[in-house]
């Protein structure tokens, strides 16, 4: 049977001669439905994590979602589940439960099959400009999804993969609409981008 959940601990034990950082958290992570973004329940019983230090177990979560594992994109579509924990009456701190979150999170899913997903650029320009951008979107992998125009400009709707758009895009666009196009691009869960441009992302976010 397929794994469809992974499970990650994280825990923080200094001792420095006075006050120490104490904090251990268990987390569960596994794939949420397609554009359903992020998800964080807390499903601890029996007090394991203080109620007061749970706010910081998820802003824990949030921090490591957003700075992702793979080439740096953030998580999408994932729900995480806060099952266990230890805290210390003395040592435990909010900063030792946001630390150990973040390793919690990260041992998790280290042992999940990541892959890096394909993005949704929106694009407005002049529609004179239109037959280029297109040109372009498809040059780079890109499946247009939709067109509106709005008066003298029209927006462009696309999934990319996020390779194509690295190094020198918004050079190449305002190039193509001289400087009158602007576009924004956010990742997304439509579909897994190819082997060959994840391991080109991997290997430009090591350099």
């Amino acid at each position: 049977m397929e794994v469809s959940r992974w499970r990650g601990e994280g825990k923080i034990d200094k001792q420095n001669g006075g006050v120490g950082q104490f904090a251990r958290v268990v987390l569960d992570i596994e794939v949420a439905a397609p554009n359903s973004g992020v998800h964080i329940v807390n499903a601890l019983v029996g007090g394991r994590i203080p109620r007061p230090f749970v706010p910081a177990v998820e802003a824990g979560v949030k921090d490591a979602l957003q700075q992702g594992l793979l080439a740096g994109y953030p998580f999408t579509d994932v729900m995480v589940t806060i099952v266990d924990g230890q805290a210390h009456a003395v040592d435990s701190t909010e900063i030792a439960f946001r630390q150990a979150s973040v390793l919690a999170f990260r041992d998790a899913a280290r042992k999940a099959p990541l892959v890096i997903l394909v993005a949704l650029l929106d694009i407005t320009c002049p529609a004179e400009y239109l037959g280029a951008v297109l040109s372009d979107v498809a040059r780079r992998r890109g499946s247009v999804q939709g067109q509106e125009f709005q008066g003298q400009d029209v927006a462009v709707s696309a999934q990319i993969p996020l390779a194509e758009t690295i190094g020198g895009y918004a050079t190449t666009l305002r190039s193509l609409t001289q400087g009158r196009a602007s576009y924004t691009l956010t990742p997304c869960g439509y579909e897994e981008a190819p082997a060959h441009l994840q391991s080109l992302l991997v290997a430009q976010a090591a350099v």
